[in-house]
């Protein structure tokens, strides 16, 4: 599994999606591309046949040879043309006319680098395939060219958390990343280290968030299969906002962001426990050498702070840990000198 970091994350649990309440439903003929080193291989799925039909791409015209078969899934290259086609692999617009309507495309494929892409250009070893009945691309890493459509290495995941500028965790943020067919949202909700995970196609995402006394923000997140996006996303948010939740859940551990961070001389780490417990809080290197036992006392439930001052290490990043009965909550932290 590959990690492509977007900003730092740490994380412990997840909401599932949350299914609230997407587009009409479009027929498409051009199923699935993927380029070769010798060329390329395009799937058509025809409803009625292929006689007559002719590919464009953004520098040539062919129509398609009289002998290519009509199958469920039909796959062509250019000797199944009657002239040359070249598509280009950074960036194309293809279009598939079907007879009798000479006027307009029966289906429209746009990527990479031409204007109106609706996905990026694929990586080597991937196809760009249709999700047929919802209207969008995706990339598969394991090309089904000749049989239908699946999302065997086609998915990956965005792994992030939601926090205000103070670096506070946003408990309860939604994560808008889809809609269902009635044009609701499709959402998951960070959990009490506002930590979310996104589960989804390779494809580009459009991510919105929205947390109660702060400011919603949206951006475009591309995910690759098999890959994880690590994100960090900052809202600016009212003073007080989330800065220590006001009614802790009964049943869930919190580790707050220390503060404050950066920090040079001593910094101070915020927890939350719901009950009596013994606690433990740590200090460790990238490497995950231990460098200093802050806590190891039994504490009563509430809000707790304990204050780090390093002596004699070097600046740089560090983790500090809280080990509970059942997990271990981590967060990172800048020491500098």
């Amino acid at each position: 599994m590959r990690v492509r970091n977007v900003l730092l994350v740490l994380a412990v649990f997840f909401s599932g999606p949350q299914y609230a309440q997407a587009n009409p439903v479009m027929i498409h003929y051009l199923s699935e591309l993927r380029f070769t080193r010798t060329g390329w291989e395009l799937e058509l799925t025809p409803e009625d046949g292929l006689e007559g039909c002719w590919i464009t791409s953004r520098s040539d015209t062919a129509f398609l040879h009289p002998t290519v078969p009509y199958e469920d899934y039909v796959v062509i290259t250019a000797d199944s043309l009657q002239s040359p086609l070249f598509i280009d692999p950074a960036g194309d617009s293809l279009a598939l006319y079907i007879p009798p309507n000479m006027q307009h495309p029966g289906d429209l494929l746009v990527f990479g680098d031409y204007p109106g892409a609706r996905i990026p250009a694929p990586p080597p070893g991937c196809s760009i395939s249709i999700r047929r009945w919802e209207d969008f691309y995706y990339f598969d890493a394991s090309p089904t060219l000749g049989a239908p459509n699946d999302t065997t290495n086609a998915m990956g995941d965005i792994d992030g958390v939601v926090t205000n500028t103070d670096g506070d965790a946003l408990i309860g943020a939604k994560v808008i990343y889809d809609y269902n067919d009635l044009g609701g949202e499709i959402y998951v909700l960070t959990d009490s280290a506002g930590h979310f995970l996104i589960h989804d196609f390779a494809r580009p995402e459009y991510l919105w968030v929205v947390a109660e006394g702060c400011t919603d923000h949206g951006m475009r997140i591309q995910i690759w299969p098999d890959s994880t996006v690590v994100l960090t996303v900052i809202l600016e948010c009212e003073v007080g906002t989330n800065e220590y939740p006001l009614r802790p859940s009964a049943s869930v551990y919190l580790l707050f962001q220390n503060n404050p961070n950066p920090f040079s001389s001593a910094t101070t780490i915020a927890y939350s426990i719901p009950r009596t417990e013994f606690m433990r809080m740590s200090i460790f290197d990238l490497k995950g050498n231990l460098i200093e036992k802050l806590l190891e006392k039994s504490l009563p439930a509430g809000l707790h702070r304990v204050t780090w001052q390093p002596q004699g290490i070097p600046a740089g990043t560090y983790l500090y840990t809280l080990q509970t009965p059942g997990s271990q909550l981590t967060r990172r932290c800048q020491f500098l000198k």
